[in-house]
């Protein structure tokens, strides 16, 4: 297969617009591999391929991206004939932007109090490389959920609210200990399960558990899944199992445990409080997704969609997140989106009411994708810019600019909502949310006059700066365009 692809006979035909390459590290010289796939498409394809691209890097006309886990201190070489990564990285930098990282401390003593596990439990942020790798990388992919995440993006976005309050999960997770004590079994060596694995099933379950009401059937269903994803989990944890050296009694335990926990709709008060915890994870996590769906759109790169995100997908790891979607409905959805007779930003303000569905993300997804339509050049060519926010509520701001030739595009995402607004239920709009907060224009002049793609209002830079109540009147997030 791989000399068929260095002979570029089948990409420079049609049949395939670019290559995904996984584990090149494993080769022996994957620089060279790289450059012998590209004269390969350039010379069946009959293009002139020149030694450098106008940024100086290797000539690149068939588009590669290579499946590599790329470590915080890491660089891919740019000495191979690429365009990037799969877009693992960037759903940890996306995610990361989506954590207080200011409550790890308190995180840890919560893990150590809990587990008595001697590692460090991390929720990480990393901001510092982002400018620096969309520099290298401007046409990488950026993927937010994958086949081969544990947690899908949706997941994750609700999970990533405990960030945002320690203290309640820290009394959570003492109270349900004790609720459900009764259900662990003793073996020889400790208990099924361990604290470890009690600790992941209670975190995955405020992060699966469907936003709707549930019925006996539902929470069969339910309960199948999450049972078939703790055995996977503590399988490759290999801490008191094993996909080699199964322990068949730990497993019978931890089984039991996840039966006891959903065997029943009523009476069961641990369902009762972990309906009512999720409730609140659910409403803050869907306006993670709302500002990460933007993130991954806006971004220097090529977004990938894994099937299913365009709404809420809460799946966790395969072969759970590859059930069919329900195509039928987010075309129903888009109909609905360009039928509408309501103006935009009152239609987008709507939206928020119930923010769980999914509507308002894809809304996001669909308004920003056919501004890439529009716009490409900004989208595959432009310059990143990270930008600064003032004032008592800027670090909920996460701000950049995007610019090419004459066209610039302004992003403001709101971030750690449960901090902002303390409570659920409120959409963090208008000055109650915002006050006086100012994400800084990029260096556009005051009057510069820009409109929102995602609501069609529209505004002007005042002072070098952009206002946050005015930018996020009627969303939790804004592409502003200049005009």
């Amino acid at each position: 297969m791989h000399a068929r692809l260095a002979r570029g006979g089948i990409h420079a035909a049609g049949a395939v617009d670019g290559l995904r390459i996984d584990y090149p590290d494993g080769m022996y010289d994957p620089a060279q591999y790289f450059r012998r796939l590209q004269e390969g498409y350039a010379r069946c394809a009959g293009i002139a391929r020149p030694a450098r691209d106008p940024r100086g890097r290797p000539a690149r006309p068939l588009y590669v991206a290579v499946e590599k886990t790329v470590a915080p201190h890491e660089n891919v070489p740019q000495s191979w004939h690429v365009h990037g990564t799969t877009g693992y990285h960037f759903a940890m930098v996306a995610n990361g932007v989506l954590v207080d990282s200011s409550a790890q401390a308190k995180f840890d003593r919560i893990w150590h109090a809990f587990t008595r596990e001697d590692e460090t439990f991390e929720e990480l942020a990393y901001l510092g490389k982002r400018a620096d790798r969309a520099a290298r990388w401007p046409h990488t992919m950026l993927a937010t959920s994958t086949h081969d995440n544990k947690r899908g993006e949706d997941v994750r976005n609700r999970i990533n609210v405990l960030s945002e309050i320690p203290a309640a999960w820290r009394l959570t997770l003492r109270r349900w200990s004790r609720l459900n004590r009764a259900h662990r079994t003793k073996l020889d060596a400790g208990f099924a399960p361990s604290p470890a694995d009690e600790y992941l099933l209670y975190q995955t379950l405020l992060g699966v558990l469907p936003a709707q009401d549930l019925d006996e059937a539902a929470l069969g269903t339910f309960r199948e899944r999450i049972e078939q994803y703790v055995l996977k989990a503590a399988r490759e944890a290999k801490a008191n199992t094993s996909w080699i050296s199964p322990n068949e009694d730990y497993e019978r335990g931890l089984s039991a445990f996840v039966r006891a926990l959903l065997g029943r709709m009523q009476p069961n008060p641990f369902l009762d409080d972990l309906r009512t915890q999720a409730a609140t994870l659910a409403w803050f996590g869907a306006l993670n997704s709302i500002a990460m769906a933007v993130i991954q759109l806006t971004s220097p790169g090529v977004p990938d969609l894994y099937q299913g995100s365009e709404l809420v997908d809460l799946s966790l790891v395969d072969p759970d997140n590859r059930r069919p979607v329900d195509y039928e409905l987010r075309s129903r959805l888009l109909d609905e989106f360009e039928g509408t007779t309501q103006g935009t930003a009152q239609f987008a303000q709507a939206l928020l009411v119930a923010p769980g569905d999914g509507r308002a993300k894809l809304w996001a997804t669909w308004r920003l994708l056919e501004q890439r339509r529009r716009t490409p050049e900004l989208f595959r060519d432009g310059s990143y810019l990270p930008l600064d926010a003032q004032g008592e509520r800027a670090e909920h701001v996460l701000a950049y600019a995007r610019r090419q030739a004459d066209a610039t595009l302004v992003v403001i995402c709101g971030r750690l909502f449960a901090k902002l607004l303390g409570e659920a239920e409120k959409p963090p709009l208008g000055a109650d949310a915002w006050a006086g907060t100012r994400g800084a224009a990029g260096g556009l002049p005051d009057g510069t006059r820009l409109a929102n793609v995602l609501t069609g209002e529209t505004l002007e830079v005042e002072d070098g700066s952009i206002a946050l109540a005015r930018a996020c009147a009627s969303f939790p997030v804004a592409a502003l365009l200049v005009t």
